[in-house]
């Protein structure tokens, strides 16, 4: 299979991830047959690593952009998400995350479904790979 590949920008606004995320499940479904527990993991992965990017990368901004860049191939989804916040430190993830806390949450609910997850060096970018079990269309 070769690169198939999707992009998406966005507004720092809560309401444009909805319709980010709906663009990029539409390119996953014309790739795979995506059973429903993985369409289900990548909106989940999807919508926490965006949520995260508007609120706590660009702060709610609106003049601040999300950059999703979305590659299939060989039966793996991968995906790099970019704000243009000032970044965190990735190695504070931990699994001992209080479930009860603000922060933390998502990241981890997003690294527990993906296969790998990797924060750049300045903590502005995040990297998933999750491969996907659905043939190809």
């Amino acid at each position: 299979m070769d690169t198939k590949e999707y992009e998406v920008v966005f507004l720092s606004e809560l309401n444009n991830v909805k319709s980010a995320l709906k663009g990029i499940l539409e390119f996953c479904n014309e790739i795979w047959n995506l059973s429903k527990e993985e369409e289900g993991d990548l909106k989940l992965i999807f919508s926490e690593l965006l949520c995260n990017a508007v609120i706590h990368g660009n702060k709610h901004d609106a003049d601040k952009r999300v950059y999703v860049h979305v590659y299939a191939k060989d039966g793996t989804l991968s995906s790099k998400i970019t704000d243009e916040g000032t970044g965190f430190d990735g190695t504070t993830i931990s699994a001992n995350i209080n479930l009860l806390s603000d922060h933390g949450r998502g990241v981890r609910l997003a690294a527990s479904l993906a296969d790998h997850i990797n924060f750049g060096e300045f903590g502005n970018t995040v990297q998933f790979d999750k491969k996907i079990q659905s043939g190809e269309r």
